[in-house]
């Protein structure tokens, strides 16, 4: 474990908005420093099926590694789609599904979050706005929405760049 933790540690299940929610926090509010972190935990029912380990983001959601955390869900369908499409030999269930944003949403409501990725997507300001009265960060004067595919890099980088800009 590094010396070093998260202020606000983003938790969620892979495919769920994680990176999204990351790249968010790096990126539209003042002094407020988020490591992706590269530690490896296993706790998920379902880990094997990866390798065994996870990144902190998609272990059991806690306030163990933070002072608040941030729950991001993916409506069900959506998730399993994207997770199946992405892990074709991972079989997860409705009910590990249930069991992880279960835990999630017994964290202190003062401390935590507990968001949909779709709503966020669709209400970003709102979410910018809840994270600033939440937890005390200003937000950017420039603040922007991504609105391409991030990369899987915590949050980084863009995986689709808009071809036009980049020649």
């Amino acid at each position: 474990m590094a010396d070093k933790k998260n202020i606000i540690q983003v938790f969620g299940l892979h495919r769920s908005g994680t990176n999204f929610i990351e790249w968010s926090l790096k990126n539209n509010f003042e002094g407020l420093e988020y490591d992706g972190r590269s530690e490896w935990y296993a706790n998920v029912p379902g880990d094997e099926q990866y390798g065994g380990t996870q990144s902190l983001k998609h272990t059991l959601p806690t306030l163990v590694f933070s002072d608040y955390a941030i729950v991001v869900r993916r409506e069900f369908k959506s998730w399993n789609r994207s997770v199946r499409n992405k892990f074709p030999h991972c079989n997860f269930t409705k009910e590990t599904y249930d069991y992880y944003y279960h835990i999630g949403s017994t964290l202190n409501s003062e401390k935590c979050i507990f968001i949909d990725y779709e709503w966020v997507c669709d209400n970003y300001k709102q979410f910018l706005d809840m994270i600033e009265e939440k937890f005390g960060y200003k937000i950017k004067e420039n603040w922007f929405q991504p609105k391409k595919r991030l990369a899987t890099d915590g949050g980084e980088s863009f995986l689709r760049m808009d071809w036009k800009k980049r020649f």
